[in-house]
């Protein structure tokens, strides 16, 4: 009888061991997608510039005093020779016509370099812009375009079609190939090139006028982001300030993506629900991290929960925000099934231009949802880009033709580019996450 008691003692206490064994601790670490960082600027580089020589561009040196256009070749040399790299230039027509730095400082600031009127500058009715964008032959080349855009017929599309072809498609991506726009307006007194032909044209002339009546040029940089980037640095701190810039890189898009670091956030009070340092249901335990959202409904909670967060993201200073409206999630817990949704993705710009943040709205069903602890990850993937304000601003119509402080077809060339950034953001299994947000929820 005595071993007997001594087997149920025994027995007893080995079934309160089991019982009382701890829950799992779960390790819930939320790693944030790596994100690829730009090689350092290349050594070594070798800049070709391009000078369009066609007579759309005279008007930029006939005028009174040294115009903004002439002032930016001179600041592109003096920056480019203060560097170790290897420059060449070129002027720009219907083809290229090799020119020594001294042509460049001292010819390219003369009307007889674009009017035709010189047999060293034989005349150049059109731009073909095109013929200037070829195969890189080696990844530290940096092509460098100056010009109106005015192109035979205004057809811009064949410039993208290069560009698409040597810089952006998902075989360059990997190399970092991208492109970058710098817009200037300057003081012109000359004719303005339009649609159709070389006879299409008007006389436009700044004198007197503010300078967002200026006729803009252009800078076409193409080559590796950090180059680019490298040189946007440099010439933004000499360039006018109402100068816009842009850089076309579908794999630089974001510094950082959003998460839950520093998140903000306010619970309903009508509501049982709680943010919480820790949750222990006896099956799972899992501990607050920085970039976790801890969640704890209550057991009689049936409302559905509105909550709304706000965070933030880094971007590159001069690179393309994504389009909130474009942003779809992805939730790696499909047990939670219609209980859980994350919509509404808004965009606020910061104080500078690399730092905004982003809201978005978090409806959960309770009714929905089972006791439990449910662990899960949101990713917020971007589908498509914004255009900025000012391709439309300084893009001129049929409708406004004659406005010589404008572009024609200026804003379907930007656009283009756009399409041609996110159709390689996109391309195959490639996903442009702008952020991941971690989740761990009990429903009691």
């Amino acid at each position: 009888m005595r071993k007997i008691k001594l087997l149920l003692v025994v027995f007893t206490t080995l079934i309160l061991i089991v019982s009382c064994k701890p829950p799992k601790r779960s390790n819930f670490p939320c790693e944030l997608p790596n994100l690829s960082s730009p090689s350092a600027p290349s050594q070594n580089l070798e800049i070709s510039v391009y000078v369009d020589g066609t007579p759309s561009m005279e008007g930029y040196v006939s005028t009174s005093a040294k115009s903004r256009y002439a002032q930016t070749l001179e600041l592109l040399d003096s920056t480019f020779s203060l560097s170790s790299s290897k420059v060449t230039y070129q002027r720009l027509g219907t083809k290229t016509q090799e020119i020594s730095r001294e042509q460049y400082k001292q010819d390219a600031q003369s009307p007889n370099f674009y009017n035709g009127k010189s047999p060293q500058y034989p005349a150049l009715s059109f731009s073909q812009i095109e013929t200037a964008i070829t195969p890189q032959t080696q990844d530290n080349n940096l092509v460098v375009i100056v010009t109106d855009l005015y192109q035979k017929n205004t057809d811009v599309t064949k410039v993208s079609k290069e560009i698409k072809k040597n810089y952006l498609n998902a075989e360059q991506k990997e190399k970092g190939y991208s492109v970058g726009i710098i817009a200037v307006k300057s003081e012109f007194n000359g004719a303005v090139y339009t649609e159709e032909t070389t006879t299409a044209k008007f006389p436009y002339s700044t004198d007197g006028k503010q300078p967002d009546k200026y006729h803009p040029f252009y800078l076409i940089f193409l080559g590796k982001y950090s180059d680019i980037d490298n040189y946007f640095n440099k010439l933004t701190e000499k360039l006018p300030e109402d100068s816009k810039y842009v850089i076309f890189s579908p794999q630089y898009l974001l510094q950082e993506v959003s998460h839950f670091q520093d998140t903000k956030t306010q619970l309903p009070n009508e509501l049982d629900i709680t943010k919480s340092l820790s949750l222990n249901n006896g099956k799972l335990a899992i501990d607050k991290d920085e970039d976790l959202e801890l969640l704890e409904i209550g057991k009689k909670e049936k409302q559905d929960i509105s909550l709304n967060y706000d965070v933030s993201f880094k971007s590159y200073k001069h690179a393309l925000l994504f389009k909130d409206t474009s942003v779809i999630t992805k939730n790696d817990n499909s047990s939670l099934g219609k209980a859980f949704q994350v919509t509404d993705f808004k965009l606020k710009e910061k104080a500078n231009q690399e730092e905004y943040g982003l809201s978005f709205n978090t409806k959960i069903k309770p009714s929905e949802m089972n006791p439990d602890i449910y662990l899960l990850t949101v990713d917020a993937i971007a589908k498509d880009l914004q255009e900025q304000q000012w391709w439309d601003e300084w893009s001129s119509t049929d409708a406004n033709l004659t406005d010589g402080s404008k572009t024609y077809n200026l804003a379907q060339f930007l656009g283009q580019l756009k399409t041609l950034t996110t159709d390689v953001m996109n391309n195959g299994d490639a996903q442009a996450v702008v952020g991941r947000f971690c989740f761990a929820i009990e429903k009691k």
